[in-house]
C-alpha cells in the first residue's frame, strides 16, 4: 500500500479520500452508497461520500437522502482515517453511532484503504 500522509482535520481527510477514491478505482469496486459523515467538534462539519462501483468522491455539506450517517467526533474521525482505530472498535465503543442502513458502514473499511 502507497504510503498516505497522515491527517490532522476531518477536511483534510477527506480531500484525502476524494483524491484516492477518483484515483484508485479499487476502494469503490462493488460499492454503490452514500455515507453521510455528520461530524462535531472544534474541526467538525458535514460532509458525504458517493460511491458507484469503481468511481467515488468526497464531498463537503449534507446529502439529502444517504444509505447511512455516521456520527462522529472530530478527532475520532482523524484516528479512523490514519487507521490508529478500527471502526467496528469505534462502534461497539460508542465513539460513532450510525443511522439509517448499519450494514453499509462496514464498506467504509474498504473505502478508507483498511
Amino acid at each position: 500500500m502507497p504510503e498516505v500522509t497522515k491527517v490532522a482535520t476531518p477536511a483534510e481527510l477527506m480531500t484525502q479520500l476524494d483524491e484516492q477514491l477518483r484515483n484508485d478505482p479499487a476502494r469503490s469496486a462493488g460499492i454503490t452508497s452514500v455515507f453521510a459523515f455528520d461530524v462535531a467538534g472544534e474541526n467538525g462539519g458535514q460532509w458525504w461520500i458517493e460511491t458507484n462501483d469503481g468511481t467515488g468522491a468526497a464531498h463537503a455539506g449534507r446529502h439529502a437522502g444517504p444509505d447511512v450517517t455516521i456520527y462522529v467526533d472530530d478527532q475520532v474521525l482523524v484516528q479512523l482515517g490514519n487507521h490508529e482505530l478500527d471502526g467496528g472498535e469505534a462502534y461497539v465503543s460508542g465513539l460513532l453511532t450510525l443511522e439509517g442502513d448499519h450494514s453499509r458502514a462496514m464498506l467504509l473499511a474498504q473505502i478508507f484503504g483498511d
